[in-house]
């Protein structure tokens, strides 16, 4: 996964990345592995104590039967072979069978290959997240904008006093999420 480092949201940064899977295991995240054809294809990683972007600065803090997935990512050469649906059920199935009820995952509104992936497993967009930033010597985020609908009770992870940020005024809307 190393050439591609820059493409992985979660390890643009420095250090080796063995270290930082490590360090993920360690803490008790759970990495699912695709592999095809004898090469390591796909990778997909699950938590079950916070929802976290640092890069951005979002936190939901998870609570009992409640998961969260993360740094997914398929090599290039084998994107659209349906290894993000297969291990995706997969990771549905094995959380399932141990007491998991809700699976959250921040996605971007850009990225319709996974967006694809997550219609065909049944995932459905319960809330959206807007930043606003300032750009001086570095960003800086002025507003969080959250739409969530709070009759949807998968949404309440983004609902006041759940969902927090790191800077800026964060601001919720109530009303329905596409």
């Amino acid at each position: 996964m190393d050439p591609y480092r820059a493409e992985i949201w979660d390890f643009r940064g420095d250090g080796p990345l063995l270290e930082a899977f490590q360090q993920r295991l360690r803490a008790g995240d759970l990495c699912l592995i695709g592999q095809l054809r004898g090469t390591i294809a796909y990778m997909g990683w699950t938590r079950f104590d916070e929802a976290l972007l640092q890069r951005v600065g979002i936190h939901v803090t998870l609570r009992e039967g409640e998961a969260y997935g993360y740094g997914v990512f398929a090599l290039p050469a084998f994107r659209g072979q349906g290894l993000s649906t297969t291990v995706g059920a997969a990771r549905l199935r094995w959380l399932r069978a141990h007491g998991v009820r809700r699976f959250y995952g921040w996605v971007s509104a850009d990225n319709t290959a996974i967006h694809k992936v997550q219609a065909r497993l049944g995932y459905r967009t319960v809330a959206s997240v807007r930043q606003i930033y300032w750009r001086v010597r570095r960003r800086l985020v002025l507003v969080n904008q959250v739409l969530y609908d709070p009759t949807d009770s998968l949404a309440e992870w983004c609902a006041p006093g759940r969902i927090t940020f790191r800077g800026g005024i964060t601001v919720f809307r109530r009303g329905p999420v596409r």
